[in-house]
């Protein structure tokens, strides 16, 4: 008798339950992440080196300022999902928004020493200012003190060997009275002197000096300051409004 071997259907491969198992946990697990990070919202680094900007990812709906550590708004970079910002380093507050919900603060550190500025570059010596040179001096004796006017005229010689005005210089009051009050009194004598070179009192050293001084005519006219190195000697003015100008 013949025996007849039938072949077995092959039945298709099911899953292997542990595998399942597996796929399902892990589907599960990114469930929840997805989930999870919905509902934490807002993320706030700790820490963030000096130099790097600190960005915040905001959820949908939420809104973000920034306090320093002396509570004093910072600038921010604003996107649509996060902000970002940067400062010298601190303690910074990050106060999050959403709608009618009550606000979130975070906490976050901005890590670093501030470099001290640099040192100006050592300035090139200055030269202390120079005074100018002083103006040569125009006083026929610079180095005696005072103001001093001495009128030298001769004796006897009158108008018209003598032009008028010139002879009346010394006799107007405006002139005697302007040589008594600005010139350097003396022994009880004004500093003005006037006369023929024979009869001028010589109280002190200073009319010695100021009769010894080189004239080419008479009348002459010596005009001596020697505190402020200015004065004039020679042919006298031909009137008092040109003497009154060498004062």
């Amino acid at each position: 008798m013949e025996i007849v071997k039938h072949k077995s259907r092959e039945m298709p491969c099911s899953p292997i339950p542990g595998k399942q198992k597996l796929i399902a946990a892990i589907l599960a697990f990114l469930l929840i992440a997805v989930y999870a990070s919905l509902l934490m919202g807002a993320t706030v680094p700790e820490c963030v080196p000096l130099g790097k900007f600190v960005r915040v990812s905001l959820a949908e709906g939420e809104k973000a300022i920034v306090l320093s550590q002396d509570f004093k708004p910072v600038d921010i970079i604003a996107a649509d999902d996060c902000i970002a910002f940067t400062g010298l380093p601190g303690r910074y507050v990050v106060v999050v928004l959403k709608g009618d919900e009550q606000p979130q603060q975070f906490f976050t550190r901005i890590a670093g020493a501030v470099q001290p500025p640099k040192p100006d570059p050592p300035k090139p010596p200055v030269d202390p200012p120079v005074d100018p040179p002083a103006p040569p001096s125009t006083a026929p004796l610079p180095d005696v003190p005072g103001f001093r006017v001495l009128m030298i005229y001769e004796s006897g010689t009158l108008p018209p060997d003598i032009p008028k005005e010139q002879h009346e210089i010394p006799y107007l009051p405006t002139v005697r009275d302007w040589l008594t009050q600005n010139t350097t009194p003396e022994n009880g004598w004004a500093g003005w002197r006037v006369g023929d070179p024979q009869s001028i009192p010589q109280t002190s050293n200073t009319w010695t000096k100021m009769l010894a001084l080189p004239r080419s005519e008479v009348p002459w006219l010596i005009v001596n300051n020697g505190d402020k190195k200015v004065g004039y000697s020679g042919p006298m003015p031909k009137n008092a409004t040109d003497f009154m100008a060498l004062g």
